[in-house]
């Protein structure tokens, strides 16, 4: 590839910009991509992700995609979507996600109050959605779609075609003129009142959340996350992230809710990030196939779940377990334990479960079963996430320590008041200036004590932190 644009050889120089370009050089031959469902890429070693990154930031560069400008995605969570995404990035674009089930006054709200000039769908059915909002969406010069055809609609073919007569010199310029304190994303949230509002996330933001992360979620190149959750919100957003930037496999389902069982027993993952609504479900038919069961199994279920809490525990304090105990969990976990392990492929190393509470029985259910599932607290606002249990520091029942460069802090009033470099610099077309703490110039992120950007939050139902 010509080298007339050198390019960054770290991390933070690159993400997430440069992020594809930075992954496709040091984890080349790892494989970034795997999907269930059909997809144009169903499979992409990190090489290939790199290249097919690059062909469509040719392709929207063809379209006149200038830096700063904004290109919304509207799509399921799919191998496409984070392709896409990494190429707007790496023009130095705004990627501005939409909700696939939005209604059309949502999609028009976010399209019009965003100034999206490409308009990324799924397929023609999105298409029709969208098409007769495109009189109040002035601003909407292309729409792209991903799947077959629509009416009035760029294929996918035929941007890959466009982007042929673009050098990719021109994509790695565009990388390199990209700034921490550029505004990376336009992720609509929302609010108790009013329509849903713009958080700006910058680079830097998206950086500090995952340096944040580097201790508390050890992912590591070849292991695999799988991914359900919607990539319009920033919780799934940031495990795209963590995934790329460390080599990992980004393991997509089959686009189908109800099959995700099916899916995690297929796919077999490392690491599973999910609302709580999953393992809520799971503990549920287990407790449900249990009550079916002789009452000599459910004792000895019970008996299972109580020693293999007590070992595991045990286990990461480095406290001893006696022979005759580890003997006793060594057969329960093989006869019962491994059962409940199996519902999930059977490898899971960790889980992440945010977005809503989830009671701590539940969590130390799976943690004696060997599916530790590590809570967390976080916020559009705050880049995804503010707070975390990891495997190292774990309490049930909590949403755990604040990252690394992070501050919390909690009012009177229970109010969660949060400061970090992660936190964002407010929201786009806000009539009101954000907090003297927080920058307003650009999104920059402020690194002091004294000036980090603050946010406040509500405070999770139950949670402890």
């Amino acid at each position: 590839m010509p080298g007339s644009v050198q390019r960054p050889a770290h991390r933070s120089a690159v993400l997430p910009a440069g992020l594809a370009r930075y992954a496709a050089d040091t984890f080349a031959a790892h494989t970034a991509i795997r999907s269930v469902r059909p997809s144009r890429w169903p499979q992409l070693t990190y090489a290939q992700l790199g290249g097919v990154t690059d062909d469509v930031a040719r392709g929207l560069l063809a379209l006149d995609v200038a830096s700063g400008d904004r290109v919304a995605i509207l799509a399921e969570t799919r191998p496409e979507w984070t392709v896409c995404d990494l190429a707007i990035g790496a023009i130095g674009a705004i990627s501005v996600p939409v909700y696939p089930t939005n209604s059309p006054e949502e999609c028009r709200w976010v399209l019009s109050d965003s100034e999206s000039s490409v308009l990324i769908c799924e397929d023609a059915g999105q298409v029709a959605k969208v098409e007769p909002l495109l009189p109040e969406l002035p601003r909407l010069r292309h729409i792209v779609v991903l799947d077959g055809e629509a009416p009035g609609a760029i294929t996918l073919d035929a941007l890959l075609e466009r982007g042929g007569a673009t050098s990719t010199d021109q994509v790695i310029d565009r990388e390199a003129r990209v700034r921490s304190g550029d505004l990376s994303t336009i992720i609509y949230t929302s609010g108790t009142t009013g329509p849903p509002k713009g958080c700006l996330i910058c680079n830097g933001h998206w950086q500090a959340t995952l340096d944040g992360l580097d201790a508390g979620l050890p992912v590591r190149a070849g292991e695999s996350i799988f991914l359900y959750l919607p990539l319009a919100h920033a919780f799934a957003r940031v495990v795209q992230l963590v995934a790329v930037s460390r080599g990992a496999t980004l393991h997509f389902f089959g686009g189908d809710i109800r099959n995700v069982a099916t899916d995690l027993a297929e796919v077999r993952p490392d690491y599973l990030p999910s609302a709580p609504l999953l393992f809520e479900k799971v503990h549920t038919r287990v407790r449900s196939l249990l009550s079916q069961a002789p009452e000599a199994d459910r004792a000895a279920f019970a008996r299972a779940v109580t020693v293999g809490g007590k070992v595991r525990t045990a286990r990461e304090r480095g406290e001893p377990v006696a022979p005759e105990i580890e003997a006793e969990f060594a057969e329960a976990d093989e006869r019962w334990l491994s059962m409940v392990r199996g519902v999930f492929g059977g490898r899971l190393k960790e889980a992440l479960t945010g977005s809503a509470p989830i009671a701590p029985d539940i969590l130390e259910f799976f943690h004696a079963c060997g599916v530790p599932v590590n809570e967390g607290y976080g916020m559009t606002e705050s880049a995804a996430v503010l707070t975390l249990n990891s495997p190292a520091d774990r309490r049930f029942g909590t949403v755990g320590r604040p990252l690394p460069g992070v501050e919390i802090r909690i009012a009177e009033d229970g109010e969660i008041l949060a400061r970090g470099a992660n936190v964002f610099s407010g929201y786009h077309r806000a009539r009101r200036r954000p907090p003297r703490s927080s920058p307003t110039a650009g999104c920059t992120p402020a690194t002091s004590a004294t000036s980090t950007p603050t946010a406040t939050f509500a405070s999770p139902a139950g949670k402890r932190t």
